[in-house]
């Protein structure tokens, strides 16, 4: 009985290069956002096996990124990134005709982040202002901005 090759493992990085060989019009600024994301997806100690990332990973590197204080464009960003990476690895459909058929199934995101932003506090000379014109002074007392 002959013996299968075995199929080495495919990690993102290996993902990357497969996806500039299709690619080949990619700017070296996309290319170099690319490695970027590859970073940020390790330092968030996330699963670099591309057959092995699940919705749960998204939503494990959408936590640690949080804590991490990123913005959420950031981080869907990123996501979007690893994305493009795996739909390319899938296998061929409709929405990725290019697809490799490398791994079984492209897995969902999960849910985008909608964070709002922190309100603003107004400076001291600001909630001066805000209050003189509440509650105006008695008296004849002037109140500087």
């Amino acid at each position: 009985m002959a013996r299968k090759k075995p199929v080495p493992q495919l990690d993102l990085d290996r993902a990357l290069m497969l996806y500039r060989d299709y690619a080949l019009d990619l700017s070296a600024r996309r290319v170099r956002n690319m490695v970027d994301v590859l970073a940020l997806w390790r330092r968030m100690r996330c699963v670099d096996q591309c057959d092995r990332i699940t919705t749960a990973t998204f939503q494990q590197f959408r936590k640690r990124c949080l804590k991490k204080r990123l913005a959420a464009a950031t981080i869907e960003s990123a996501v979007g990134v690893i994305k493009t990476l795996l739909r390319h690895l899938g296998p061929q459909t409709d929405s990725a005709p290019h697809g490799l058929g490398l791994i079984a199934a492209v897995p969902f995101t999960g849910r985008r982040l909608k964070v709002f932003p922190e309100p603003k506090l107004p400076a001291s000379y600001e909630q001066r202002l805000l209050h003189a014109a509440v509650d105006p002074p008695r008296g004849g007392h002037r109140i500087r901005a």
